[in-house]
């Protein structure tokens, strides 16, 4: 009982006889034994353990590991102390057990875990290991003690890695170095419906089978032999005939000779993403579909209302610009409104059908050079007339003229829209065309009418998108296709258009064409 207590058996009792090294060092003579003794102190010195010699519990020498186990500046300041000053009151008993062994029987008992006090630094968790010798003629007790606090951190540590694999969210499989699974994960189980005890020492080929294409295995086994991580989505099927998808990791473990030697395989259950994902893809295409019948059917109307707005347009004009003699008071009147109409709604036609073929991405740009300032007269000739008159308030500054590399009826059609609202939304002041006044490479169009929030362009430059909120109490007419298009156009030349403006206080909208168009 005693020495199941003590923590040894019956096999490890050695008789003093047997360990005569005491009983031969006392009958040398003493200047041999002096020569042995400095062997002893220069070897115990020499060890990375502490080694501790008792008589009577009474410390009679220690080492300098001891001293620095328990943060003494020497061995000396231990000497003569009681070898249970040490000792953590949870480890006295069986201190005290072990003791009566060595001192009585004569055992030699092996290494077993104590706590000794470190003073205000608190304890230190170690293993002790004692067997009876003597010393200096008396019965003592030699003691080998090893520090065990790294040991305890590294398996503590183990012990939070072996908890966070076992109640992780994700899948986990270790495989060795042959692809044999050695282990899977508490959630692997649940979510596969295999046990680890059904699959250990089976590869992972009956995961394959969701595999689609077999390429991507293949770039998995290729990534992982050259000793790198591979990342991949995987689709797999479940002992249910479940099919799932994962999010894959499999990452080389190597050993201290950096030769690998596990495969560890994180898998993070991503069905429901997919899921959402095929729904989104499902959706984009029904959007696609949709925008493209909505293209197809405004490029088919547009032609189909052209046809019959040329005759009402063409006759219109006859009739408001006819002889007086032919055509007299309200019936010219009513001609020219007519007119006026037509012209609108083929503008607005002819807005809708850029627009369709803006997004069906069917315009192509007949590009040329041409001199901006030549332009530029074409412009404000075509919004003067419009506005039945010679000066319709616009103004041009050229300070640096340019050619241009473009679509001479695309930048004409930007600059019309531009010019054209700049001047409908200016009732007091002015507008400004200008040409190269801080960049050479830019066209500035400014005004000084009603302005816009920030809010407000954002909502311009949208397809149908006006800054007046309601249909009902709108002053300015027009669709809110114009912006739009001519960003669009500014765009596909590789251009920018920029808007700044501000609410009662006019707005300048910038084109800021690449340097390769300018010559």
């Amino acid at each position: 009982m005693f020495s199941a207590i003590a923590g040894y058996s019956e096999a490890d009792s050695l008789r003093d006889e047997d360990r005569g090294f005491g009983q031969k060092l006392e009958n040398w003579p003493s200047d041999h034994r002096r020569e042995d003794c400095n062997l002893f102190y220069s070897l115990a010195d020499m060890l990375p353990d502490s080694v501790v010699v008792h008589v009577d519990e009474q410390i009679v020498y220690a080492n300098q590991a001891f001293a620095r186990l328990l943060n003494f500046t020497s061995p000396d300041q231990v000497i003569g102390c009681s070898v249970f000053d040490f000792i953590a009151p949870e480890d006295q008993i069986k201190a005290e057990y072990r003791l009566k062994g060595i001192m009585e029987d004569g055992l030699r008992l092996p290494f077993q875990d104590y706590t000794l006090l470190k003073g205000e630094e608190g304890n230190v968790c170690v293993e002790i290991s004692s067997q009876p010798v003597r010393w200096n003629g008396q019965i003592a007790v030699q003691t080998i003690i090893r520090d065990m606090t790294a040991k305890h951190h590294k398996d503590e540590l183990l012990r939070t890695l072996s908890r966070a694999v076992e109640q992780c969210s994700d899948s986990v499989i270790i495989t060795d170095r042959q692809g044999i699974i050695e282990y899977v994960n508490p959630f692997f189980e649940e979510r596969s419906g295999y046990l680890l005890h059904e699959i250990k020492g089976r590869t992972t080929s009956f995961l394959r089978y969701g595999m689609r294409p077999r390429r991507v295995f293949l770039e998995m086994l290729q990534c992982i032999s050259e000793q790198r991580i591979w990342r991949g989505e995987l689709s797999i099927f479940a002992r249910s005939g479940e099919r799932y998808w994962e999010q894959v990791s499999v990452s080389p473990v190597f050993d201290k000779n950096q030769e690998i030697c596990h495969y560890i395989c994180i898998m993070k259950d991503i069905t429901e993403r997919k899921k959402v994902e095929d729904d989104l893809q499902d959706a984009l295409q029904i959007a696609k579909a949709a925008n493209q019948a909505k293209s197809a059917f405004l490029a088919n109307m547009s032609h189909e209302f052209r046809t019959p707005l040329n005759a009402i347009i063409g006759f219109s004009s006859l009739l408001a610009t006819g002889p007086v003699e032919v055509v007299q008071g309200k019936m010219r009147e009513y001609a020219g409104y007519a007119l006026e109409g037509g012209e609108h709604m083929l503008d607005l036609v002819n807005d809708l059908l850029d627009l369709a073929k803006i997004e069906a991405n069917e315009i192509k740009l007949n590009e040329e050079r041409f001199q901006i300032s030549t332009l530029l007269a074409k412009v404000l000739k075509l919004v003067c007339s419009k506005e039945a008159g010679d000066d319709c308030g616009v103004n041009v500054e050229i300070e640096e003229d340019f050619i241009l590399y473009a679509d001479n009826r695309r930048i004409l059609q930007i600059l019309l829209n531009l010019v054209s609202n700049a001047v409908k939304f200016t009732e007091n002041g002015g507008v400004t065309i200008e040409v190269g006044k801080n960049r050479s490479d830019q066209i500035v169009v400014r005004d000084t009418g009603i302005g816009m929030t920030g809010e407000d362009i954002k909502t311009a430059l949208l397809p149908f998108g006006q800054a007046e909120a309601s249909a009902f109490s709108k002053k300015y007419d027009g669709a809110g296709l114009g912006l739009p298009i001519a960003s669009s156009l500014m765009q596909m030349h590789g251009g920018q258009l920029r808007i700044e403006s501000n609410l009662n206080q006019g707005t300048t909208v910038a084109l800021q064409f690449p340097s390769e168009r300018i010559c």
